[in-house]
This record gives structure tokens, sequence and C-alpha cells, in this order.
């Protein structure tokens, strides 16, 4: 959330200033490149980069943002995009939380270990709505960085958002910085996300 004190207001907008800056490096005939880029957000560092996800027979390139956090009470969550394939699975009584807001369900499959503390969550009515406004097709809790990734010490887990395809964008990219900043944040605030991990090198 970029509201709350000075203090925090100015953290926010330095840390970015330093996503610009870290962009401006890897910009070609104003286009992200893809190289991986980490920037400092209080005591977490977020990555960007880009990934092939490989299913089947088949992969398709997504953009990820990702940062690892010390997970205090052990919470995860699961916000996917509604699509024919999720609506499928949902007919073998897959868990789909309803948190009050029609568009905002209408628009995502919800899941939480921890049912009411995933309301607690979603109570931030900014973030429902730069969810519904982003591109996002994922954003999740893991336990670790994937089977080629790194493995995570004990209590650390990853806060993982993916977009469609290769954003290319700055300002595209800039907006779900602000998202993802703003879920780590709301992670912290409800208790979750507590102190700065050792760094399990994504």
């Amino acid at each position: 959330m970029h509201g709350g004190t000075n203090d925090q207001q100015g953290n926010f907008q330095e840390h970015k200033r330093e996503l610009g800056l870290a962009l401006a490096g890897h910009m070609k005939d104003g286009a992200w490149d893809g190289e991986k880029i980490r920037v400092a957000h209080g005591p977490y560092s977020i990555t960007l980069d880009c990934h092939a996800e490989i299913g089947g027979l088949s992969s398709q390139v997504v953009t990820r943002f990702r940062a690892a956090y010390t997970n205090s009470d052990g919470f995860s969550f699961r916000i996917r995009r509604r699509t024919w394939a999720t609506e499928l699975v949902k007919l073998i009584g897959t868990q789909d939380i309803e948190v009050g807001d029609e568009p905002f369900d209408h628009e995502f499959v919800l899941q939480a270990n921890e049912p009411n503390e995933f309301l607690r969550f979603m109570e931030s009515e900014e973030i429902r709505r730069e969810l519904l406004e982003s591109d996002a097709l994922l954003v999740e809790v893991r336990p670790d960085d994937g089977w080629f990734g790194p493995e995570f010490p004990e209590g650390v887990d990853e806060l993982y958002l993916e977009l469609p395809g290769r954003v290319t964008d700055a300002e595209v990219i800039e907006k779900h910085y602000d998202l993802f900043a703003d879920i780590l944040d709301q992670l912290e605030k409800i208790g979750s996300a507590k102190g700065k991990p050792r760094d399990p090198g994504l």
C-alpha cells in the first residue's frame, strides 16, 4: 500500500527509483531485455525475470516477480485467474474461497491453507483493485522455487507473481512491481512475513 508514514512512503519511492534505474540499464530499443533484475524492498529482495514454464511437450514464457521471506506462521495461498481449466477442476471439489467482493470473486479462484487468515489478508481494497486491473495469472506463496530452483532454508517461503508472456514495457513492469510490493507489505502487516531471510539465491 502506498499510504503509511512519510518514512514508509519515502522508502517505497526510493525502491521504485531503484527499479527504474535497474530497468534503464536493461532497455534495448525501448524494451526490457529480459535479464534478471533484483531490487530491494524493505528487508526483502524482489527478483524480476523471464522464465520458460515447461508443460508436457511444450513450454511457454512467463514474466515473474519473486521474493523470499521468513514465513512466521506457515500461511500460504494461491490466487489464480479463472479459466475453463480452473472451472473444470472445481467440479471435483477444489477449494474456492469467496471474499465478498463480487467482481473479484468472479475473476479469481482463491485458495488458502488458513481461510480466515486469507480473508484478513484480502481485506485490502487496494490489493483487490490492483489485482483486477493487473495482467497477473497467478499469485501464490510457494515453499521453494521449483524443481530446478534453489532449496530454501527451513521456515523460508517465496511470494510468486506470474504474468503471461515476456513483458517488455517498463510502465507495465512498474505497475506490477507496485502490486507485488503491496502484497508483500500486506503479508508483513498481518504478521505472516517477518524479517530478512537468508538469501536462497533467487
